[in-house]
């Protein structure tokens, strides 16, 4: 059987769906994820929410207001953008940094390029890595989960700070957080990359809509994994090792909800494998050779820039391969998909 697959520009839609269901997907899958911050820390998380949906929105209006002298109130890709940032940072961030990773997200990485459809890098990573890069000491300063943390203002003298899963591995030692409490997410971390299970409660829901791609997320814990397996980082076996970089740092929560993210991410499906891959080896790198203990932003930024690229090694696989995958129906549409 011969088949072909052409790959077009972005965006993209699936054959049952539109930009808004998609997006009203990935909103809902982003809404469990801020249950359990709000049982460890309070409420100061959803005050971060709620500044960043409004910032993210609201300038994206206006940007798209500047350039096509319109509105369109009902294209909600910047609060998908505006959702995911809080999560990536520590809750008791202060609320400035976030509102500098809004601005960052939507006036320097999605606008410039002709906006929803046309960013070639993940708004929300390429944000997250500039505010880390600018406030190293702030974005990496995780509070102990079961305090309350104020809503306003910056937190109190008397919080404690804890060491993360991530930065035990770093620092050449064995994380000695308890399964169970991984799994709830009661360690320190980014707000909304640290219970395993509402992850992967979310990851179900959205392969059950079908808004992510499987092979992309897979590939990314694929290639992590068999990177984690070979060269280890924890001295008390190869499982631990596997466990404990999955878990650990955003890797998990990336490889759901920013890795297969539509505008940037591949669309053949060999080339799907190949950038998830490379993304989950790029990101065991940077933790073994890197100094930042969250590196996963940083790994998929590199690999957005190589999509085009593997995308036309993918159509190239397809003269030497024919294991009978189905046809691929991409639809172009005015409007595109979710750039969040």
């Amino acid at each position: 059987m011969n088949r072909k697959v052409k790959i077009t520009k972005a965006p993209f839609l699936r054959d049952s769906g539109t930009v808004q269901s998609l997006m009203g997907d990935m909103l809902v899958a982003l809404a469990f994820l801020y249950v359990m911050p709000v049982l460890f820390y309070g409420f100061r998380i959803v005050k971060n929410l709620i500044i960043s949906l409004a910032v993210c929105y609201f300038l994206d209006l206006l940007l798209r207001r500047v350039r096509d002298k319109k509105y369109s109130f009902d294209e909600y890709s910047s609060l998908v953008t505006g959702a995911l940032l809080p999560l990536l940072f520590p809750v008791a961030i202060d609320f400035w940094i976030i509102i500098v990773a809004d601005i960052f997200a939507v006036l320097v990485v999605k606008h410039p390029f002709g906006g929803l459809g046309n960013n070639p890098f993940n708004p929300a990573a390429a944000a997250y890595c500039f505010c880390a890069i600018s406030w190293s000491e702030k974005v990496f300063a995780f509070t102990k989960p079961m305090q309350w943390l104020g809503v306003f203002g910056s937190v109190g003298e008397n919080v404690k700070y804890a060491e993360t899963m991530a930065q035990s591995l770093q620092n050449g030692g064995r994380p000695l957080a308890d399964f169970f409490d991984i799994l709830s997410g009661n360690v320190a971390g980014a707000a909304g990359a640290t219970s395993v299970i509402v992850i992967v409660a979310a990851a179900a829901y959205l392969l059950y809509r079908r808004a992510i791609s499987i092979q992309i997320s897979a590939g990314v814990l694929i290639g992590a994994g068999v990177f984690a397996l070979i060269f280890p980082r924890v001295t008390t076996g190869p499982l631990d090792s596997l466990w404990f970089e999955l878990v650990s740092g955003v890797l998990l929560f990336g490889s759901v909800f920013m890795a297969p993210e539509p505008v940037t991410s591949c669309k053949h499906p060999y080339a799907k494998w190949i950038y998830g891959i490379l993304i989950g080896v790029l990101t065991m790198l940077f933790r073994h050779f890197g100094k930042m203990e969250i590196a996963f932003p940083f790994a998929l930024l590199i690999v957005n820039s190589f999509t085009p690229f593997l995308d036309k090694i993918g159509t190239g696989l397809d003269k030497y391969t024919d294991i009978g995958l189905p046809k691929l129906n991409l639809k172009k549409q005015k409007g595109g998909k979710n750039d969040g």
